[in-house]
């Protein structure tokens, strides 16, 4: 299921002193399986620009087409798209309510209209495919869980409706290493299973390790759109943009300022010791 992004822009408080064109003429095609990072810094579009792929929001300017369908369209039904993309927002732990685990993965498959079996079937899937013991967790509060437990049963209930295309707002924010570690191995398993992933991130290393491309946002525009390589070669125009850059990068970075000549497109320490191990063995 692919989207299809074409001169989409969004001004907010249109007519005021305080108007901000916060999306600006933005065309963009994601397709089927992809895993796409976005990243720029506060202010720059990214949010307004998920939240009108989701359908959260109507563009002043431009379509947006979810499977050659015009997500706008008047005759257009939203709870095909409901089931065709799941939002995880940020901190989306806060976003628990019911009074058990099962409950709370099994609202949405409910709200959309399945049977209870439909519901049970959808529930049990959910929590396999992210890890959770169903017998375990089905009958507890979510709010006794930690804060990664919270976190994977809320992506649970977003992904129990099976939609094809997962958006993710700052997923690991406020994770510990080996949460977000095992949070991002859960989502490169989804997307290996088919799922078309948009992340928001400021974790650059991750979209270094896991990320099919990456799309750099300023000022309402994209600034580039390509693999993360050749994004995070150009360092210094993304450190000048105040974005930050994978580890690796910054490694690279300070090696050739000291006179070595190590390639620009090292982004994970994976292949900075590769590329070092072989210099040695020289």
């Amino acid at each position: 299921m692919s989207i299809d992004i074409k001169g989409l822009s969004l001004t907010y408080a249109k007519g005021t002193p305080f108007e901000v064109k916060a999306v600006d003429d933005i065309s963009l095609k994601i397709e089927q399986g992809d895993f796409l990072g976005i990243i720029g810094h506060t202010g720059s579009g990214k949010t307004t620009l998920i939240q009108m792929i989701a359908g959260l929001l109507k563009p002043d300017e431009g379509t947006v087409f979810v499977n050659d369908d015009d997500i706008n369209d008047k005759g257009y039904n939203r709870k095909d798209l409901r089931k065709a993309v799941g939002v995880v927002f940020q901190y989306p732990e806060y976003q628990l309510f019911e009074e058990t685990v099962y409950q709370d993965i099994a609202f949405a498959p409910k709200k959309s209209g399945q049977s209870e079996e439909e519901q049970d079937k959808a529930v049990r899937k959910a929590c396999e495919l992210l890890e959770i013991d169903f017998e375990e967790f089905k009958d507890l509060s979510p709010f006794e869980l930690s804060g990664g437990q919270k976190r994977k049963v809320a992506i649970a209930g977003v992904l129990a409706v099976d939609p094809d295309i997962l958006i993710l707002d700052e997923p690991v924010a406020g994770l510990d290493p080996y949460g977000r570690k095992s949070l991002m191995a859960l989502i490169t398993n989804l997307n290996k299973q088919g799922k078309t992933i948009i992340m928001i991130t400021h974790s650059m290393d991750d979209l270094a390790l896991y990320a099919k491309r990456v799309v750099v946002m300023k000022d309402g525009k994209i600034a580039h759109d390509s693999t993360p390589r050749e994004v995070f070669s150009k360092a210094d125009e993304l450190i000048k943009m105040s974005l930050d850059i994978p580890e690796a990068s910054k490694m690279v970075k300070s090696l050739n300022e000291k006179g070595k000549d190590v390639p620009g497109d090292i982004i994970t320490i994976d292949q900075l010791y590769d590329f070092l191990l072989e210099k040695l063995d020289k």
